[in-house]
């Protein structure tokens, strides 16, 4: 079974309904009104197992750095960049940069982002980094930071349906190969009666 992944979320949501109720305007609430700071993750929530995996570790990177964090004018959340591919040109990536860690300063009108590998160390360093002023490169910002009102649950859907027509599509080329080998087994096999 393919779960549907959230659009996007803080991370010490912990109920199901508040992390859909938050989806799209936690940029706005949980950035703009409440701190100085921002950190977004901006993630592929993948189809299948693997990505389920690879988010569930993500996530729990963005949760250790945040509860390290704890006292710190920031907050944490995770954008689902598969269903909102617009906010990597706020920060200038492109979708080879994902995963990777965003700053968002709406105050200081200010964005970047995080430079390497997603694991528990770079995004220590970054957020460290951030704080301690030692990261260069950030960006002035002027215009705003918003999500589009996507359905992420309804493009999860028509990939599960594309996938399953794919999926269909698959077995009935590989019962039909099943066949076409069944058929010349039997021709060898008649084949080689006839030669005795």
């Amino acid at each position: 079974m393919i779960r549907r992944p959230p659009r996007s979320t803080p991370l010490y949501s912990s109920a199901a309904s508040d992390v859909y109720k938050r989806q799209v305007h936690g940029i706005q609430e949980y950035c703009v009104d409440r701190t100085s700071i921002c950190f977004i993750g901006l993630l592929n929530a993948e189809f299948g197992e693997e990505g389920e995996r690879q988010l569930a570790e993500q996530l729990k990177i963005l949760r250790t750095v945040q509860e390290k964090k704890a006292n710190s004018p920031m907050e944490m959340m995770w954008v689902n960049v598969s269903c909102h591919k617009e906010i990597l040109k706020s920060f200038e990536l492109e979708e080879m940069a994902v995963p990777t860690l965003a700053l968002f300063a709406p105050k200081k009108k200010i964005v970047g982002s995080m430079i390497g590998k997603f694991d528990l160390e770079t995004v220590q360093d970054y957020v460290e980094g951030i704080f301690i002023g030692k990261i260069k490169g950030l960006m002035k910002f002027e215009k705003e930071l918003v999500l589009n009102e996507i359905d992420c649950s309804q493009i999860v859907k028509k990939e599960e349906e594309r996938l399953s027509e794919e999926e269909r599509e698959v077995l009935k080329e590989i019962i039909a190969e099943e066949e076409r080998k069944k058929k010349e087994l039997k021709k060898k096999a008649k084949k080689s009666k006839s030669d005795l």
